[in-house]
């Protein structure tokens, strides 16, 4: 009868540690799955730019790039400025000849330059202050202004600008903004040897 009894409680617990070891197993198991089939989000994607800019030239560029946030913007722009108020070098040649008084008696409204459409080519950043759908903005660009210098030779110079505005939300992936700020370029001027430098107005459509 003992012999009955330990045999009996033998195999009730041999059948408990395996049915204990077998839930083990499956629950490791069931984790490992889990941890396998685990991907980090990704807010980055790619976002188009239109810009209208208004200064002593009219330009309209694109731009292109990655938004990180709804802070960061990066990208590369390109485009076209028309400078419609420029005289060209060769326009007069006493005007390499002229003395400081001559140089006086030009008409100033007119801007020298050695070309009257260049093609700027530059890297862009933006910055969005507010997670709110009107926020303010800073924005900056550095490159080079392509153009003629008045013949058929191409030439290069620096560009760069310095915008601050309001940017408007759209809808989740569109906004206008308005901005205004400094400008700068390499172009040598009759009136400004060492470059133009002035203040301009900016529209931008991002998409």
């Amino acid at each position: 009868m003992k012999r009955i009894i330990v045999i009996s409680l033998l195999c009730i617990l041999s059948g408990s540690f395996a049915t204990l070891a077998q839930n083990r197993g499956g629950t490791v198991t069931a984790s490992s799955m889990v941890v396998t089939r685990t991907k980090l989000p990704s807010n980055i994607r790619w976002q188009n730019s239109i810009e209208a800019t208004v200064s002593d030239f009219y330009s309209l560029s694109y731009i292109g790039g990655w938004r990180f946030s709804n802070a960061l913007f990066f990208g590369f722009g390109t485009g076209l400025q028309v400078f419609p108020n420029l005289l060209h070098w060769d326009t007069d040649d006493s005007l390499f000849n002229s003395e400081l008084e001559e140089l006086q008696k030009l008409d100033k409204s007119k801007y020298y330059s050695p070309s009257r459409i260049a093609l700027p080519v530059y890297a862009h950043v933006k910055f969005r202050f507010l997670k709110k759908k009107i926020s303010p903005y800073l924005s900056a660009s550095g490159g080079i202004l392509i153009g003629s210098s008045g013949s058929e030779d191409v030439t290069g110079v620096y560009y760069a600008d310095c915008f601050v505005g309001v940017d408007f939300k759209l809808k989740e992936k569109s906004s206008i903004a308005l901005g205004l700020g400094p400008i700068w370029n390499g172009q040598e001027t009759i009136l400004e040897e060492n470059g133009y430098s002035g203040g301009g107005y900016k529209l931008v459509y991002s998409f």
